[in-house]
């Protein structure tokens, strides 16, 4: 079928049971587990079986979306976990089989540590099975959500280490040619719960959600050029040359990672409008709240990254990009501050 195939141009291996499975190398990530932590070789191994699927049994629904549903998957034989998307066929439109198609091709060729990884692709009963890495700790908005009420910032060792993962993440991507086009905090898991999290392990962040990412060609630009023409993504995390119609390329994501470093430094959003006219118009002119970044009790330098100096800037061509802020030295010199002064302003 057509996302078989597609999940075999993706650069996946073949498995026993005919099913496509990723190749497992390069992301040095783990599985989840109730118990304990498995590799992803270990996993994928797992799932190499003529009846592999059905040694999984679901354990709850983790989400609807609008053709399918995720669930947690647990092993009958042990603790070994996996999230499935379970999308029926017979239902679906060309245009959702060929957003399926693009996800598990793009899964299938992405191996970073910080992006959640593709496992296998399997039919049953006429529904597509993708077989996801799973990440215990839900999303980054409902993190930061949480927090909100709580009223409690994120230590700023964390709060750089997050963004350097999403940013590494991302900046692999297009390495690889690809941009992700609707990064958001929906988009964005975590691999420790915020009610679980202490001083000593706040765990990692993992980019996930490629149904909308887009291949770019392989051209001359040192840039990897502007490739986007189509408008799509979640309005609040538009590029301004996204709003404007313009073509678009890595800055648009990079223009996302600010948003969200904005949002992990602040816990709100830097623009929310009553209507979506009225959003857009203030993604254009670059109208977010600077007294809101202020005074969150993070070091000036950092905050920087996430105004329209940086990250935020409005021209694409002079937005810093995502190499360049992996260079940073507060970025490192705040990932390595233990995190019970991290909410102190390096001098």
């Amino acid at each position: 079928m057509r996302v078989a195939e597609a999940s075999r141009a993706g650069g996946a291996s073949r498995g026993s049971n005919g099913s496509w499975k990723g190749n497992g190398s390069g992301g040095g990530g783990g599985a989840s587990t109730a118990g304990g932590q498995w590799t992803l070789d270990e996993l994928i191994d797992a799932l190499d079986a003529p009846d592999a699927y059905e040694r999984f049994y679901p354990v709850r629904c983790l989400g609807r979306g609008g053709f399918g549903k995720a669930m947690l998957m647990r092993s009958t034989s042990c603790d070994l976990e996996m999230v499935t998307k379970k999308l029926p066929l017979a239902t679906c439109t060309d245009d959702e089989l060929r957003t399926l198609e693009n996800e598990v091709r793009m899964c299938a060729r992405l191996r970073h540590i910080n992006i959640v990884h593709y496992l296998a692709t399997f039919v049953r009963d006429e529904t597509l099975l993708i077989c996801l890495e799973h990440a215990a700790g839900g999303t980054l908005a409902a993190c930061l959500d949480f927090r909100h009420l709580k009223n409690w910032p994120l230590p700023a060792c964390v709060a750089a280490r997050w963004i350097k993962q999403i940013a590494s993440a991302v900046s692999y991507m297009h390495s690889m040619h690809v941009l992700h086009r609707d990064l958001s905090a929906n988009n964005v898991l975590l691999t420790v719960p915020p009610s679980e999290a202490d001083d000593a392990n706040h765990g990692s962040v993992k980019v996930s959600d490629f149904g909308l990412s887009k291949a770019s060609t392989n051209d001359s630009r040192s840039s990897f050029g502007h490739v986007g023409i189509t408008m799509c993504g979640t309005p609040n995390y538009f590029s301004p040359e996204i709003v404007n119609g313009e073509r678009y390329g890595a800055p648009s994501d990079a223009w996302a990672v600010g948003l969200l470093l904005y949002e992990i430094l602040t816990l709100r959003h830097p623009f929310l409008g009553g209507s979506l006219a009225a959003l857009l118009k203030r993604i254009c002119e670059g109208e977010y709240d600077q007294q809101v970044l202020d005074s969150a009790v993070h070091p000036d330098e950092l905050k920087a990254v996430a105004s329209r100096t940086g990250l935020l800037h409005l021209d694409p061509n002079q937005r810093l990009t995502l190499g360049e802020l992996l260079k940073l030295p507060i970025l490192e010199e705040l990932d390595t501050l233990k995190q019970s002064s991290a909410h102190f302003v390096l001098e």
